[in-house]
């Protein structure tokens, strides 16, 4: 692989700025693609079923693509692994590093926490008010 240690570098700089939440990740027209655009180029990240010979398994997938939409590469968690097993992000794995990019790049691309605030407060509220509702024991007629 050309430029390893730029990719491995690319990625944990990612993973590093997806953790602080100082990329904004957005939803693609493909479903579970997310992405984060620059001026002249635009990342993805995905999961896809893995090339190995595990039939259950994934890997996750980075694409860079240019300022026209043109796919110029792409890198895996499983290339990134084999050309530097050793190498870790955080002390994660290349695959649990970009699991952990993909799975925030999703729930910040699909608004889970707006969700779940929102849910939260409904419920929350719904439970103030029955027991507000629910009478005492000093209040039972019986």
């Amino acid at each position: 692989m050309k430029n390893k240690s730029k990719y491995y570098r690319l990625i944990n700089s990612i993973f590093k700025k997806t953790r602080d939440g100082s990329m904004s990740w957005e939803e693609t027209d493909e479903d579970d693609v997310f992405q984060v655009s620059f001026p002249d180029y635009s990342l993805r990240i995905s999961r896809v079923p893995t090339r190995s010979q595990d039939p259950d398994g994934e890997d996750i997938i980075l694409r860079i693509y240019n300022n026209e939409g043109k796919l110029i590469d792409e890198a895996d968690d499983a290339m990134i692994y084999q050309y530097d097993p050793e190498r870790r992000f955080s002390g994660l794995s290349s695959y649990q590093a970009m699991y952990e990019i993909y799975n925030i790049a999703r729930r910040q691309a699909l608004g889970v926490e707006q969700a779940l605030d929102s849910l939260l407060n409904l419920i929350e509220e719904e439970e103030e008010e029955i027991e507000d509702t629910t009478l005492s024991e000093d209040e039972i007629p019986f």
